[in-house]
Order: structure tokens, then sequence, then C-alpha cells
């Protein structure tokens, strides 16, 4: 028999149980294990110094919904768990850690963030999340993994776009290089600047290292809120930045990214545009976390049109995952 509106009703708000096992394997580095060789729950316990009753009714728990697999006592990758595996291209494992643990204890304030619209993570943790990173480097290397897993996954949105008639393109907030260096390999007329924070210069510069694309690539530090982003370029892209910022904050990184750029610069946006309607979309789940975590959102078209209008843009042309305006 199908579960009824009651049991449905608890499967989601029990969500959080599942977050927090998600990272529990994570922290535990039990997807690691499994891709040495599935083994049996006890198996991995011991391999991670855990519990060997509470690994598996861990595991237990995580097969039913469909992360691990249990093959008659062995414990086994499914699409889904593999990508909890640290480093293999689009990795979730270090998200999984930002949402159990970072920015977990900001949801168990969220009444308050709803109440006065106000983000919950400066009241938790007494600042703003990025100026927080910037004293916490292992959150600060656990965020930047999380950007360059999610950056493998978002490229391919940039390497579907016609790059024709580019030459130079800053990446501005790029973390790591990951998604432009992915772009300058497969475009090799195009010339590319990662422009970032100071505390990622060695992660972006070991990423552009190791992909040889030194005589093409650079990475120049700075912030986008103080008028800093390299000028000239053809194309600036912004990949997933603007969706971390309040309306005010997002005019005021537009305002400096269109200060930089020439007439015929062309802005390039990855971010999410919120689906019409009640119908199910992630970015409705994301707008609510970036109110509560950071005190940004997700928008919806008008949202971004009028933002992009306010701020030197003209009208955006959409396509999946992307949208892009030229100054006016």
């Amino acid at each position: 028999m199908a579960d009824g509106p009651r049991e449905q009703l608890f499967a989601l708000t029990a969500g959080f149980m599942v977050t927090k096992a998600i990272g529990t394997a994570v922290q535990l580095g039990i997807p690691e294990l499994v891709s040495e060789r599935p083994r049996p729950a006890a198996e991995l316990a011991a391999a991670s110094g855990a519990d060997p009753d509470a690994v598996t009714r861990l595991l237990r728990t995580l097969a039913s919904v469909g992360v691990f697999a249990d093959r008659d006592g062995v414990i086994e990758h499914t699409p889904m768990s593999e990508f909890l595996v640290r480093g293999v291209p689009g990795s979730f494992a270090a998200q999984s850690l930002l949402l159990s643990h970072i920015h977990f204890a900001s949801w168990g304030d969220a009444l308050e963030t709803f109440r006065t619209g106000e983000s919950a993570f400066e009241r938790v943790n007494g600042e703003p999340f990025f100026d927080w990173l910037s004293w916490h480097p292992d959150e600060a290397a656990t965020f930047t993994e999380a950007m360059a897993g999610g950056a493998n996954v978002r490229r391919e949105t940039l390497l579907a776009r016609d790059w024709s008639g580019v030459s130079t393109v800053v990446d501005v907030g790029g973390a790591d290089g990951t998604a432009l260096v992915a772009l300058l390999q497969q475009q090799p007329q195009l010339s590319g600047t990662v422009f970032d924070l100071p505390h990622v210069r060695a992660d972006a510069e070991r990423t552009i290292g190791r992909a040889d694309v030194g005589d093409r690539c650079q990475f120049v530090p700075g912030s986008f809120f103080d008028d800093e982003v390299p000028a000239g370029a053809d194309v600036y892209v912004l990949s997933r930045i603007l969706h971390d910022w309040d309306e005010a904050s997002a005019a005021v990184i537009l305002r400096s990214v269109r200060a930089a750029m020439t007439p015929s610069s062309r802005l390039v946006l990855v971010e999410a545009v919120i689906a019409p309607g009640n119908e199910p979309d992630v970015a409705k789940l994301m707008d609510l976390h970036m109110l509560v975590a950071l005190g940004g959102r997700e928008r919806s078209e008008d949202q971004w049109r009028e933002l992009l209008a306010s701020t030197g843009f003209g009208p955006p042309q959409l396509s999946p995952g992307l949208l892009e305006a030229d100054p006016v």
C-alpha cells in the first residue's frame, strides 16, 4: 500500500536526518572505502574507526533512499553515492559537508530569518559567511572544494556555448579556476583570468599549472565589491555568484563588472531561473537556503530583468542555465 499524506509528510519533515546521515558517511570516508573495495558494513566501520552496529544502521538507511546499495550484505556504490567520493568530476562530497555541518546550525535558527528577512548564519556565527570563512581555513577549503565540484557540473553549460569571436574571458569569482581552465582547454583561441579573493590564489594557480594553460591563464586577486574587476575583456562570466547576495549587494557586483567592460563586452551569468507556478523546482529550495545561509536569493525571470536593467545592462537572453546581456 502506498504511503498516505501523513507518511509523506513525515518523510519530508525527517529530511534533516538524511542530510546528517550523508554528511556523516562522507566524514567517515565511507565513499572512498567503498570505491577501494565493496565490503560489509562492519568492515567499513572497522576501516573508518567507527562503531560497527551504528555504521550498519547508517548504511541501511542510506541504501533505502538510493545512496549506496546493500547486495547480500555487501555495500556497493550507486550512481548517487559515487558523487560522494572526493575528487571525482562533479563531486558532491564537500557540498554535503557544507549542508550537513557548516550550514546546518543556521537552519536551526531559521524562524528568526523568516520573521526578519535576515540571514541566520550571521546570528549563529557572529559574522557573515564569507567573512567567517576568512578566519576558518579548514571550512574555507571545504567551501572551495564544494565550488569546484559544482563548477565541474556548470562548466558543461559554458562549454556548450558558442565562443566564436571571443578572445578574452574573465571568470569573476572563479574560485580555483576549474570552470575557466576547462573552457580554455576546449577553446585554444581564448585567454582567461580567474578573479577572486586572495585566499584562493594557491588553489587557482595549482589548477592552472596542472592543466598546462599558464601561458593563457592568470589569477588576479581582488574583490568585486571594490571596483577591482580586470578591465577590457570580451566576456565576463559570473557562475553562481549573484545568488549568494541580496538585491543591493548583487547590484554593487554587477555595477563593478559593468565598469570594467567595454561597449562590446558581454555578460554571461550561469544562474538558475525560478520556474513559475507550484511545480517542484530545486531552485525554490535553493532560494530558501540562500536566504537562511547567506541572505541571498534565487531569482525569477522578471527579477533578473529588473536587476540587470538597474545596473546598466540590456534585456537578458535566456538559454538553459545561462543568462546573457550586453552593456547599455
